[in-house]
């Protein structure tokens, strides 16, 4: 058994190593070139319509009248769902490996970075770790918020401009600040449409 673990493990991992650099690497390259194109193509399609027929090829649940803005950056394809009437402004990061589930009407501002995916900082080996986000219906997110892995925001939550949302957000409630304090609630009878 020493013998085994000794001389024929080593050359296991050796051999294990060659196949990811020769196999794992131009497939994930290629993965983050279709990636990439995709983000540029469409960042140059101006029509929203044809956007939202875009992002469904691509695997995302769009509901009526919803969108997502020019120059907004994807991680992936698929595993992002926007309900009826809810607005991503432009130059949004969305972070879709994790998944993202977008309630109806939300109006999520410019420059918003949504994040699923991150390492485990007390891992001995970083290991990399996926958690959904979900965003209730009537949510509104200010320009420069960062939501991070695995967050709940609740329906009719506010989150105001440079904040950083780290924990889960109760309906209702204004969140401001890094990370997000609440600083208040929303007192009015949610009914608009976007």
């Amino acid at each position: 058994q020493a013998l085994f673990y000794r001389n024929v493990l080593p050359c296991a991992r050796w051999i294990v190593r060659l196949a990811r650099r020769l196999l794992g690497n131009p497939a994930r390259f290629f993965k983050h070139l279709l990636v990439s194109c995709t983000n540029l193509t469409l960042s140059f399609v101006p029509f929203p319509s044809w956007r939202r027929f875009l992002f469904r090829c691509l695997g995302f649940s769009m509901g009526k009248k919803s969108s997502i803005g020019l120059g907004s950056n994807l991680y992936g394809f698929g595993r992002v769902s926007l309900g009826a009437g809810s607005v991503v402004n432009r130059n949004c990061l969305l972070d879709n490996r994790g998944g993202i589930q977008i309630g109806s009407n939300v109006s999520i501002s410019r420059g918003v970075s949504i994040f699923t995916a991150g390492h485990d900082i007390d891992s001995p080996f970083f290991e990399m770790k996926l958690a959904q986000v979900e965003i209730g219906d009537y949510s509104v997110i200010f320009s420069g918020v960062t939501i991070m892995p695995g967050v709940k925001l609740g329906r009719g939550c506010v989150v105001y401009g440079g904040a950083v949302v780290t924990k889960d957000v109760p309906p209702m409630a204004i969140v401001a600040g890094v990370p997000a304090k609440e600083i208040g609630k929303r007192k009015s009878v949610l009914l608009y449409t976007l």
